[in-house]
């Protein structure tokens, strides 16, 4: 848009000089007045007698900036009537939000060679001022896109390119440059160039010595002290009018004669893996898309990560810099500072991306946030192995707070309350509910994490009324309406996975709304002999590891949950294994699923006998917990003895057949049936004679080539914080003891 300033001063300027006199070369009028006025500033001068055309040059005429009077700025061009007596000014060179006074050096001269009658009083300055809007540039996106430092025939002079990735035009008045440490250099306008369309490039020049009709962008002089420097560039930054840095070029290389540098990617940010020579027959691409230009060759990219806190614990939401896809609902992960690995479900829209973790986050904690290769823009760029893309911490643990339910607005047949804590212990405390009618006395039991606690209501609800928690006596301002009851349907369990090593049970179960996981073991000889477990905690994702109370014991197992109103889901039964100890026990102690070289014929799984009797070699198993497992059908011993060390490899694994001080197993052409998952290590089992006997779930993001993953401990199970990468290349196969 272009938008003219026309001023108008119908009396002499600075009355306080001595009138000129009749015959005298003077400033007449200015048309328009002063005023406050948009982009371009237009002046038209009238003089009393026609001025000397081939005297006067733009250098002639300045603008003063009254908020810096040391700051002058020329004006782009003028223009002169027929009859010579009214010159018009234009400057695109004004910058937003600034007064300016219009300066007229006292030696122009007339036709006549009269000079200005103010020459002996110094030069003319209005009185008025001309006022410049401020921009309405919003969500700035300018790039660097092209520079040329080393000229030649084709292009004989150096030029900067920039290219404008906003959503809207841009005004670039105000703009400047710095060539290294050098001084800032301000950007200057001719015909209207201070205007960047949106999607856009356009080169800046220095030391113009002719003006065209084309727009043009310039520095004054030589780009920083003398020019671009072929050898010792170091660095070219463009900031904003507020001093903001939107910009910077760092040479990735050096400089190629006649070849200028050439972002690919104008919409990405500015490191050496987005930059490239010029491929262009005539060595760059001024004012036009570079010849190395792609649209989209990275990964997406993410420009805000929060943190929210919900009725179930906390979701990431994560802003990227375009739109995104999962392909998976595991596109994002995020890490423990022990490096554990809490999976969630993660669902894209545009680009946002919001992650629910399936485990509750502690409070005050740090976490990675990791993309995986499922993560894709709409150019299917993905990251190439799991990456890290930001570091994210949970906020503080409130004072007290109601967790669940989250509305404060409860039906009168709620039972159930989950608050979070960091002041009381509510255990320990007296604890109610009071209204202006009732008093309910309330029974608080610490949950399974810390600074949460589950307070069950023991007194029967009187009708409808806002109630507010109070303990030891002291009101928290915590306060309910509790009103009608409400009807609600019961919820219900899906159990995800069951497992049993010696007397550990694993449980991964999901439920339709958050309640309490509770788990009754009831021993089959004996059915007035149980033991419980609770989750103490509302959540719609479990996944607990149960010590058995009598691992010699066979149990019928129970696993139910209740939902805030005390309902019950239906009940899945399991029955435990009586675990004798008869010396059985094998262990995963290492695994390496991405050898250097070949996946297939280098990769391997040591087990450890760690019992007290030998172990049949063709009674072991193994499979990644879901598909068929595989049976060991080769070996180079029958037995495994205790203490002893085993390998598991495919039939074509370069352990068979060389000299090594342990069993090599193996059961198919490939390890498990397929090769082992080189990224996101997967989960594996391990049984004997058809008993689960290890389980490998560490939960690591991804391994280097060449490295395993070890075992910290033998004795523990289901804990993936037990598992942790070797520095050793190679691992340390056969080498446990």
């Amino acid at each position: 848009m272009k938008l003219f300033l026309i001023i108008s001063i119908v009396l002499p300027l600075f009355s306080c000089l001595s009138s000129p006199e009749q015959g005298d070369f003077f400033v007449s009028e200015i048309l328009p007045k002063s005023g406050e006025f948009e982009n371009m500033l237009r002046v038209s001068i009238r003089f009393s007698k026609p001025v000397n055309k081939k005297n006067i040059t733009p250098a002639d005429i300045r603008l003063l900036d009254i908020q810096n009077i040391e700051t002058d700025t020329e004006i782009s061009n003028f223009e002169i009537n027929e009859t010579g007596d009214i010159l018009t000014v234009y400057s695109e060179n004004v910058e937003p939000d600034r007064y300016y006074r219009l300066m007229l050096k006292g030696d122009i001269m007339s036709e006549d060679n009269l000079l200005l009658s103010y020459y002996y009083g110094g030069n003319f300055v209005s009185e008025d001022t001309y006022f410049i809007k401020k921009k309405k540039n919003t969500d700035t996106c300018l790039v660097i896109n092209e520079v040329l430092s080393y000229p030649s025939e084709n292009y004989n002079y150096e030029f900067i390119e920039l290219f404008n990735c906003s959503e809207n035009d841009t005004d670039l008045r105000g703009y400047y440059i710095k060539i290294d440490e050098n001084r800032a250099q301000k950007l200057l306008f001719r015909n209207n160039s201070f205007i960047l369309p949106k999607g856009a490039q356009r080169i800046i020049l220095s030391d113009v010595k002719e003006f065209t009709e084309k727009p043009l962008i310039y520095v004054s002089g030589k780009f920083g002290k003398n020019g671009l420097s072929n050898t010792s560039l170091k660095s070219i930054r463009l900031f904003s009018e507020e001093g903001r840095l939107l910009s910077e070029f760092r040479p990735f290389s050096k400089a190629r004669k006649g070849i200028s540098f050439e972002r690919i990617n104008p919409y990405r940010q500015s490191d050496e893996k987005n930059w490239g020579y010029s491929v262009s027959d005539k060595g760059s691409t001024p004012d036009s898309q570079n010849s190395i230009f792609m649209k989209d060759i990275f990964p997406p990219s993410p420009v805000s990560v929060s943190v929210r806190e919900t009725e179930t614990g906390f979701e990431i939401i994560a802003e990227f810099d375009e739109d995104v896809e999962c392909s998976s609902q595991d596109c994002l992960y995020l890490l423990s500072q022990e490096k554990a690995r809490i999976q969630g479900i993660s669902t894209a829209t545009g680009k946002t991306v919001i992650l629910k973790p399936l485990l509750r986050l502690k409070y005050s904690n740090d976490y990675s946030l990791v993309a995986t290769p499922t993560l894709k823009d709409i150019y299917q760029n993905s990251f190439a192995t799991d990456s890290e893309v930001a570091k994210i911490r949970t906020p503080e643990m409130p004072s007290i707070r109601l967790s669940y339910p989250s509305s404060f607005r409860v039906g009168s047949n709620t039972r159930f309350f989950e608050f979070i804590s960091q002041k009381y212990s509510m255990d320990t405390e007296k604890v109610y509910l009071r209204g202006e009618i009732q008093l309910l006395s309330m029974l608080c039991t610490k949950g399974t994490e810390e600074g949460r606690f589950l307070c069950t209501i023991k007194d029967q609800i009187q009708g409808e009324e806002e109630m507010c928690l109070f303990i030891n006596d002291a009101d928290t301002g915590i306060c309910m309406l509790f009103s009608k009851a409400e009807e609600t349907n019961p919820p219900y369990v899906t159990i995800r996975n069951i497992l049993q090593i010696k007397d550990y049970v694993y449980i991964e179960a999901d439920s339709s709304v958050p309640c309490l996981l509770f788990a009754d073991f009831l021993y089959k000889e004996d059915l007035d002999e149980t033991f419980s477990y609770s989750s103490y905690s509302f959540m719609q994702h479990f996944e607990y590891k149960i010590r058995i109370q009598d691992s010699y014991k066979e149990y019928l197992a129970e696993i139910y949950c209740l939902d805030l109103y005390n309902n019950p889901s239906a009940k899945t039964k399991f029955s435990t294994e009586s675990y004798s100890e008869n010396g059985t026990s094998l262990i995963i102690n290492e695994v390496l699923p991405n050898p250097s070289g070949a996946d297939t014929s280098g990769e391997f799984i040591e087990i450890i006998n760690n019992g007290t009797t030998r172990l049949a070699a063709n009674l072991i198993s193994v499979s990644n917990c879901s598909d068929k497992t595989v049976k060991i059908s080769r070996m180079s011993k029958s037995y495994i003895m205790p203490k002893e060390t085993a390998l598991i490899v495919s039939y074509g694994s370069v352990y068979f057949g060389n000299e090594h001080n342990c069993t090599v197993l193996g059961g198919a052409d490939r390890i498990i049936g397929r090769d082992l998952r080189n990224s996101s290590p997967e989960t594996l089992c391990l049984y004997y004679n058809g008993l689960l006997l290890d389980y490998f779930n560490p939960k690591i993001t991804s391994v280097k080539e060449g490295l395993s993953i070890t075992r910290v401990s033998g004795d523990v199970y289901f804990d993936s914080a037990n598992w942790t990468i070797s520095s050793l290349p190679g691992g340390s196969p056969c080498l446990a003891y």
